[in-house]
């Protein structure tokens, strides 16, 4: 959450020093006489505030990165099959969740499927394994072929709810522990 505060004041700071930068110039490019009107240009900073304003207020209203520790808020996806599955549903029925965020195209991703179906298999009362691609062009006709050639029998869908987003994914695999409790390990 920090990181969004100071990348907003950044903004903020780049904003005003471009809005004053261009103000300036104005007053020593156009003196009065020339052919430009200063007055524009004095209202510079003031539709620069705006428009810094107008862009930075999504991203400060944007939900925040999960961290440890944190609750994951609920959320539903439909696998490539068409079914739907959601976080509280399987929580009540399993003590954990392992969220894993990939691609089809990812290579790691591709190479650790095969023991993760193994331990699934060996633990699928206690452990749910929610397998979500990260990828858009991954659609459900896509996400069936591969299932189907990796041999996996654990959930995969899209992530179509943003959860990659949410918790800060920069590189894949990447694979979340949430306990009973919907707390990320």
């Amino acid at each position: 959450m920090w990181q969004r505060i100071q990348t907003l004041y950044i903004g903020i700071a780049t904003a005003l020093t471009a809005a004053m930068f261009f103000c300036r110039m104005a007053t020593i490019i156009g003196p009065e006489g020339n052919d430009i009107d200063i007055r524009y240009y004095e209202k510079l900073p003031y539709l620069m505030m705006l428009i810094m304003l107008i862009t930075a207020l999504p991203a400060a209203h944007a939900a925040p990165f999960y961290q440890l520790g944190d609750r994951v808020a609920d959320f539903t996806v439909t696998t490539w099959d068409g079914q739907t599955v959601t976080l509280s549903e399987v929580l009540a029925e399993k003590d954990m969740v392992l969220i894993n965020i990939w691609a089809t195209w990812c290579g790691p991703c591709r190479n650790e499927f095969p023991f993760m179906e193994e331990a699934y298999k060996q633990y699928s009362d206690e452990v749910e394994i929610i397998a979500l691609s990260c990828e858009p062009t991954d659609t459900p006709d896509v996400l069936a072929k591969f299932v189907t050639e990796m041999g996996m029998t654990f959930k995969v869908a899209q992530d179509t709810v943003g959860l990659a987003e949410r918790f800060a994914v920069s590189s894949i695999p990447t694979s979340i522990v949430i306990d009973r409790n919907g707390t990320i390990c």
